[in-house]
């Protein structure tokens, strides 16, 4: 059986980890986690644009999310995000659909 997985040509040795298993269902459970926890950043980002006091408390589980899947990096940012005090700009698309629902 052969395996092959496309790198970025930067990406370091020390930077790739890999591995091998019999059961794929781990991966497959790692990788559900990872888009439950993009889930929960989205859900976080529109709530704080929208002004939501709740968004506070989902940008920490969000945290929670990345580092149960050992990405401090990401959750670093997500507790920031959730100590911040100003709200990320609205999207175009928040706009838009803002205006239409004033208009």
């Amino acid at each position: 059986m052969l395996a092959e997985l496309l790198v970025p040509p930067d990406l370091g040795l020390d930077q790739l980890s890999v591995e091998v298993t019999a059961d794929p269902l781990p991966a497959v459970s790692s990788l559900l986690r990872v888009r439950e926890a993009i889930k929960l950043g989205r859900r976080a980002a529109s709530l704080q644009a929208l002004g939501q006091r709740t968004a506070r408390a989902r940008w920490f589980e969000c945290a929670d999310a990345w580092t149960a899947l050992g990405d401090h990096r990401r959750a670093e940012l997500a507790q920031q995000y959730a100590s911040s005090k100003s709200a990320r700009r609205p999207l175009i698309a928040e706009r838009v659909a803002a205006a239409i629902s004033a208009a």
